[in-house]
């Protein structure tokens, strides 16, 4: 039987699974923690909705332009380190930070609104991220294997170059399309879904 091992494409990508799963039970466990002492008061996940309202509210170009500058800036950063020895400490922190988010975002929503503040939540990440998760697993996997190359001072030839930056490619365009979702669907779909359940 095939032993599994981490310098396995498969292994990084399910070490990165664990990795995100890791900041997502940290992203439940801190605003349950804090919640009477400081969430609470603050009004996080009001403030979050409203924030999400304010922004659709923009001009269309504006809304898209300010997307792409929050959901590409971690991408970029991320392919231009998995081509060094950064790479691996930047894919476990853009998992740990992505499931923290994630975590704390629903977390947050169920403790001030309840159940129906749940659903609102998960709203709020539909249907963009299931295009920003898997984009996430395959760039982190692709830079830890980089990196790992970096660590162990092994060459990398031109060919594998052309290869991951053909990927960083498509994966740009998938991602750019989650862009999209989140700005032209997304508002639609949480205004629906707060209309529905009458949450505020």
């Amino acid at each position: 039987m095939k032993r599994f091992r981490f310098n396995n494409d498969s292994g990084k990508s399910l070490f990165c699974w664990f990795v995100l799963l890791g900041g997502f039970l940290l992203g439940v466990l801190l605003p349950n923690i804090f919640w009477k002492t400081q969430i609470q008061k603050g009004g996080f996940a009001g403030i979050y909705l409203m924030e999400t309202f304010t922004r659709a509210e923009l001009a269309w170009e504006d809304y898209f332009l300010l997307l792409i500058k929050e959901r590409m800036t971690g991408i970029f950063l991320l392919m231009i380190c998995g081509v060094s020895v950064f790479g691996v400490p930047a894919a476990l922190f853009m998992s740990v930070w992505t499931g923290f988010f994630l975590g704390g975002v629903l977390t947050v929503s169920i403790l001030q609104f309840g159940a129906v503040g749940g659903v609102v939540g998960l709203g709020l990440f539909f249907p963009q991220y299931a295009l920003y998760l898997p984009v996430l697993f395959v760039l982190t996997s692709m830079a830890c294997s980089f990196s790992c190359k970096c660590w162990k001072n092994q060459k990398i030839t031109a060919k594998e170059l052309r290869s991951y930056g053909g990927k960083c490619l498509l994966l740009i365009g998938i991602q750019t399309a989650g862009i999209a979702l989140e700005c032209f669907l997304n508002p639609l779909c949480v205004e629906f879904l707060i209309n529905k359940l009458q949450i505020f």
